[in-house]
This record gives structure tokens, C-alpha cells and sequence, in this order.
């Protein structure tokens, strides 16, 4: 997979459902990254230190590869991690979350839907 995205742009679109008791809304956000022209040798390296097979597009933007291998990007660091939280904490305030979002919130996500439920 890493072989494919070297030195080509790709599209991160992760879809977010906030759901309370009363509501549910519902959003995505879309990042776009370029890597660089990657070596066999780096991809073998990031592979054999890193095991990024929990990865769902083959890498983690925090990680060694990330450093030294993204060009570009354009929109939310968070987003390639898996979770939109800048978008997240501002869609949550439109239902009026966001006075508890910081304490007595958790995120749980599960199948490219992420649900906030009270601790």
C-alpha cells in the first residue's frame, strides 16, 4: 500500500455521528496528503519497526513515516490520525455538547462511526 501512495496525493474521509439522547448529526471531513517519492528501503524499515498493519491506509501520520515522508496536506492532522477533533468539538457545540465535551465526555469509535457517551 505504501508503494502506492509514494509520491502520489491521496483523500482521508473519515464520517462522524454525534448521537444523544434527543439528537444525532452527522458530518465528514476530507484531508488530502501527498508523500514524497518513497524509498523500498524506508517502506521495508517503516514496516519491519513500526508494524502499521492496524493502519487503515497502511501508515500513521505520528510516526516515523509521517516525518519524513508527507510533502503536503491539506486539512485536519487529526483526521489522518481517524478522528476530525477540531470539526468534532465545533459540530458538538450545535447541539449544545460542547460545555461538557472536555469533562465528562469519551469518544468511542466503531465502524467509521464515532458516538460521544457520557462517563
Amino acid at each position: 500500500m505504501l508503494t502506492l501512495l509514494s509520491g502520489k496525493k491521496h483523500k482521508i474521509i473519515t464520517g462522524v455521528t454525534i448521537r444523544t439522547k434527543d439528537k444525532e448529526l452527522s458530518f465528514h471531513d476530507v484531508t488530502k496528503v501527498e508523500f514524497y517519492e518513497l524509498k523500498s528501503d524506508e517502506i521495508e524499515y517503516y514496516v519491519k519497526e513500526y508494524k502499521p498493519f492496524d493502519k487503515a491506509g497502511s501508515y500513521g501520520i505520528q510516526e516515523w513515516i509521517g516525518c519524513i515522508g508527507i510533502k503536503n496536506m491539506e486539512g485536519d492532522y487529526y483526521n489522518v490520525m481517524g478522528l476530525p477533533i477540531h470539526k468534532l468539538y465545533r459540530k458538538s457545540a450545535t447541539i449544545h455538547l460542547t460545555h461538557n465535551f472536555k469533562y465528562s465526555w469519551t469518544i468511542n469509535c466503531h465502524h467509521f462511526k464515532c458516538y460521544l457517551i457520557k462517563k
